[in-house]
């Protein structure tokens, strides 16, 4: 556990993949089939923790047009290629995240937690967030869901984060958000709030405290002992 220094906080914002659902591997597993059917030069680990910083919160649909320029698998001799390529990443990573549980102990860790302010702010659609917060029985630990259908731009912007404190009608300062990727802590920053990194998901220990977050936590569970000890 690594902490800058003892905080107040009100609110809990938790990202959902990688933080509360373990999509990780389905994730992983998506861009490797696609890397290997079509031969892409591109580290898989690489693409996975920059993408989103690539995009800067874009919501647009050339993000996948963006991703391939930057990485070098887009082909101007076959442009339609590319389209062949989004299809099948498409397919293969809808099909695995169906598949996605919890991450362990995630729902005793709510429970610990619930003297605290809880809500979701996450990348996913309302769709799908809301059915996969309802499948796995812990929608009902959140006062606020706020995801990617409900505001104009993605993390690393800020809008996200910001939409929930504004729900939940209060301010940044009392507010910790919990994600897995730098966008996450990046957003968070940009919105005034507390971040916590969580190793949990798809970037390392590394590559997060480059993002200088106020915490970094191995798992949840170090998160509600560290909080435990402020209530």
């Amino acid at each position: 556990m690594y902490v800058v220094e003892q905080m107040s906080v009100k609110c809990i914002l938790f990202d959902l993949d990688g933080t509360l659902v373990d999509t990780a591997e389905a994730i992983k597993r998506a861009v490797q089939e696609t890397k290997d059917k079509f031969q892409l030069p591109i580290d898989v680990d690489h693409v996975i923790s920059e993408a989103l910083t690539v995009l800067e919160g874009r919501k647009s649909r050339l993000n996948f047009l963006i991703i391939a320029s930057h990485f070098g698998f887009l082909s101007w001799k076959e442009p339609l290629r590319i389209f062949k390529i989004k299809k099948f990443y498409e397919e293969r990573f809808s099909a695995y995240t169906l598949k996605a549980t919890l991450l362990p102990g995630v729902k005793e860790v709510l429970e610990h937690l619930s003297a605290f302010r809880l809500a979701i702010v996450t990348a996913r659609g309302k769709e799908w967030t809301h059915a996969s917060l309802k499948e796995h029985g812990i929608f009902t630990y959140f006062e606020v869901v706020v995801t990617t259908d409900d505001v104009e731009k993605e993390k690393p912007h800020p809008d996200s984060i910001l939409e929930a404190v504004t729900l939940l009608k209060t301010d940044p300062v009392d507010c910790l958000y919990v994600g897995d990727l730098p966008s996450d802590i990046k957003a968070g920053k940009r919105a005034g709030v507390k971040t916590a990194a969580i190793l949990t998901g798809l970037s390392s220990r590394e590559r997060l405290e480059r993002e200088n977050p106020d915490f970094i936590f191995e798992t949840l569970g170090e998160l509600v002992v560290y909080l435990g000890s402020m209530l």
